[in-house]
């Protein structure tokens, strides 16, 4: 009968590990500080366009200024949830956290093409509309360019946490002592 034993072995070099995960860290946050710089940006200058402009201009700010403010939730929401690195004990726990983001930030650059074109398909729309052509023109230019920061934004932010990903991986590796299979993490 052949037994696999699964085990983890930590070296005594916790810091690389503190290291890493404050990178990890790091990384969360700044990111957030981009999106709620982006969404503060368009709501400020959002709100103050709106009252200088009309049509569809005035529709375009106005939608800036909903999306402004909802990035802007986000954004805090998503710096001050990030975890701090004594809560990264062990290796398991950081790689399941780093790919848990990854896996938002494809899922979102999904979203954020759907984003983009339900923002064409308002401007088309606009094209055949009776009642209020400009405002769907302004709110369909806005949600384009909404998606289309939050695509680069998004893909930006998995190529640079995959990169630590990667890191990570290349510390973990399966060895076998002729008894068992274990899971060693070299600092």
């Amino acid at each position: 009968m052949i037994t696999i034993l699964f085990s983890t072995y930590l070296n005594a070099q916790t810091g690389s590990l503190t290291s890493i995960a404050q990178t990890h860290i790091d990384y969360q946050q700044r990111g957030m500080m981009i999106l709620g710089g982006w969404g503060l940006s368009n709501a400020i200058i959002g709100g103050y366009a709106m009252t200088k402009t009309s049509g569809e201009a005035k529709y375009f700010n106005q939608m800036n200024v909903g999306w402004g403010l909802v990035n802007a939730g986000i954004a805090a929401l998503g710096y001050f949830s990030t975890k701090n690195t004594s809560e990264y004990s062990d290796i398991q726990t950081l790689l399941g956290d780093h790919h848990s983001i990854k896996n938002v930030l494809l899922f979102n650059g999904g979203l954020d093409v759907g984003y983009m074109l339900g923002g064409l398909y308002l401007m088309e729309r606009s094209k055949n509309d009776n009642k209020n052509p400009l405002r769907l023109k302004g709110f369909g230019k806005s949600i384009l360019l909404q998606g289309a920061f939050l695509f680069a934004f998004d893909l930006g932010s998995f190529a640079i946490h995959n990169s630590l990903t990667k890191e990570l991986h290349q510390q973990v590796t399966f060895q076998s002592n002729g008894q068992g299979l274990g899971l060693l993490y070299q600092f």
